[in-house]
């Protein structure tokens, strides 16, 4: 697949795959994805960042980093970058259903990551990530820190994210911007998402933000 024909595959009504695969770490500058992947990538595009760039931006969302490859991957720790092995951007290469989570590993979470050999990938649970940057429509200028940051809380406050998303993380370190994760039962036959769906990320370091702590019955409640 060429980087022409995955920009002309819409994901929804303003994103499209190659948003998704772009990369300055390898020598194609282009993940190829599997179809299982596109089908992935289209549900958190539509039903995640869609909902975000319709209510809360209005104007262009850039993807910084989505689809990850264990070779990008230390690229980035290389440069400094928080990659981590086990980031929802290493996205499941196919899809487990119900009847093989059942007749493989017989409904156990447990069994399934012991005994999936990386048969779906890097990381078995890896249900799909970007990181974004806001770019005015009008302007091109991006989105400074601070707009960056009250967009971060505006969304990790908002049920409906809350309720499609694994993880959002703002990163003040490296320029402002935001990661944000499907929902894995989105796309897994199993619930199991992440004890802390809202954190920051400062001087190499994750951590709840206090705003969260006092809303965390709230936050816990929009995740059910």
């Amino acid at each position: 697949m060429t980087e022409r024909e995955m920009d002309n595959i819409k994901l929804s009504d303003n994103f499209n795959l190659g948003e998704f695969c772009h990369t300055k770490y390898n020598s194609t500058g282009l993940v190829i994805p599997t179809p299982a992947q596109i089908g992935f990538l289209k549900i958190l595009a539509k039903d995640v960042l869609q909902y975000i760039r319709d209510k809360y931006t209005n104007t262009t969302i850039h993807i910084n980093s989505g689809l990850r490859t264990l070779g990008i991957y230390y690229q980035l720790k290389k440069r400094g970058y928080p990659a981590s092995r086990t980031s929802d951007h290493f996205l499941v290469k196919s899809k487990l259903t119900a009847k093989d989570f059942k007749e493989k590993f017989g409904s156990s979470i447990k069994i399934y990551l012991d005994k999936s050999n990386g048969d779906y990938g890097i990381n078995p649970l890896g249900s799909g990530a970007a990181d974004i940057i806001v770019k005015d429509s009008d302007t091109r200028l991006l989105w400074s820190k601070s707009q960056m940051y009250r967009l971060f809380k505006r969304i990790a406050n908002d049920p409906y994210v809350l309720s499609n998303t694994n993880q959002i993380i703002f990163y003040h370190d490296m320029g402002g911007f935001i990661h944000i994760s499907l929902r894995r039962e989105k796309i897994f036959p199993f619930r199991l998402d992440s004890s802390r769906p809202i954190l920051e990320h400062k001087k190499g370091g994750y951590y709840v933000p206090r705003w969260a702590k006092k809303n965390w019955k709230y936050i816990q409640l929009a995740k059910k």
